[in-house]
């Protein structure tokens, strides 16, 4: 009985971190504590590494419509591009943690060797696992997901829901691709009727783009080290694709 209730305690103080009433009260006494920094990066940087990532997809891929299938020809050159660019590629797979569901692993990263002590990388998610390598301080995967400022309601979707992410500013990205979460981005995105403006394949199993998958890198637990470290970043005046 004493260890279903300290079963039952755990669960319940991890949930507490997305259900939406949680959050807010949080927000509301201005706690926005989040996983300390432990690389110091220049946002620019970030912001202009990803930009230049971004665009060469977009022009590389200026015709593709992410609400039809993507032939898998055509997704295997983005990935291709990718490695090229980044240095290294990313599957998701199950996890080597214990009841965590699925992980993110680095498959290839050969390119950029680095020592086991060297590995601080920033993302906006928590732990690879490292089957080939990535070189220190480098941008390794992006969290998606549906966006709410922090007035908007978020309470029945963040129910049963681990991938809800509190941002420093109170912006919360809803990061889950199934169930209610999906069915909500999957509306809003072919609602707005605009052009390009989801790449709907991050609610995919292999997404066009493998580094939108930072909602399953998970938190490794003590004693090990997590080896990511969330990076809020602000992007401005970036073009439309």
């Amino acid at each position: 009985m004493a260890s279903y209730i300290r079963r039952l305690q755990a669960r319940l103080a991890d949930y507490s971190w997305r259900f939406a009433p949680a959050v807010y009260a949080r927000l509301a006494r201005g706690d926005r504590s989040a996983i300390p920094l432990t690389v110091d990066i220049p946002k620019e940087k970030v912001d202009s590494y990803l930009r230049n990532l971004l665009e060469l997809l977009a022009k590389e891929f200026y015709d593709i419509n992410f609400a039809k299938e993507i032939p898998l020809q055509r997704r295997e050159h983005a990935r291709e591009i990718l490695e090229n660019y980044l240095g290294f590629r990313l599957v998701k797979r199950q996890s080597t943690i214990e009841g965590a569901g699925n992980g993110v692993f680095v498959e290839k990263g050969s390119k950029f060797p680095a020592s086991d002590n060297e590995l601080n990388l920033v993302i906006c998610s928590i732990n690879l696992h490292l089957l080939g390598k990535v070189s220190s301080h480098a941008v390794v995967s992006m969290y998606p997901g549906t966006i709410y400022d922090s007035w908007d309601s978020i309470l029945l979707q963040s129910l049963g829901n681990h991938f809800v992410l509190r941002c420093q500013d109170g912006v919360i990205i809803d990061g889950n691709d199934v169930r209610l979460s999906r069915r909500i981005h999957r509306s809003c995105s072919y609602r707005d009727l605009a052009p390009d403006i989801s790449d709907l394949t991050w609610l995919e199993d292999e997404p066009f783009n493998y580094m939108n998958m930072g909602q399953y890198i998970n938190n490794e637990p003590a004693p090990n080290l997590h080896n990511v470290q969330y990076f809020d970043l602000d992007i401005h005046n970036w073009p439309r694709r």
